[in-house]
């Protein structure tokens, strides 16, 4: 997509601006698009430059949309708001999302709470 390329090629005042110009986008084209957006967001290689507010926006968007279900929106919503510091809502999302994962990728995602737990005791 072209976000990916955007963050790929470093740009990434123009992948964020795409991002939140397409989540504020008034038509309705692109609301199933907010957890694919947020996904992309929180993939890409250099962290620290992402808008992790705007990712936040997008992930709680996408759980919103999903009647506040699915451990994959869950796992999103976390993901989100650790890359925005938000440490204890992180872990409130994670420990929900790990009562109803499935079994082959609870420890990967235990560990990620026990992350997200471990950083909002140290900061």
């Amino acid at each position: 997509t072209r976000l990916m390329l955007l963050m790929r090629k470093g740009d990434y005042v123009a992948a964020n601006t795409l991002a939140a110009k397409l989540v504020d986008d008034k038509s309705g084209d692109y609301d199933g698009m907010a957890a694919p957006l947020a996904a992309t967001l929180l993939g890409a290689p250099d962290q620290e430059k992402i808008d992790t507010a705007l990712a936040v926006k997008l992930a709680t968007k996408a759980y919103e949309r999903n009647d506040k279900q699915g451990w994959q929106y869950e796992t999103l919503l976390a993901r989100a708001y650790a890359s925005n510091k938000q440490f204890d809502k992180a872990v409130e999302m994670q420990k929900k999302a790990l009562e109803t994962i499935p079994a082959q990728i609870k420890d990967r995602e235990q560990k990620l709470l026990d992350e997200y737990t471990e950083k909002g005791t140290h900061r």
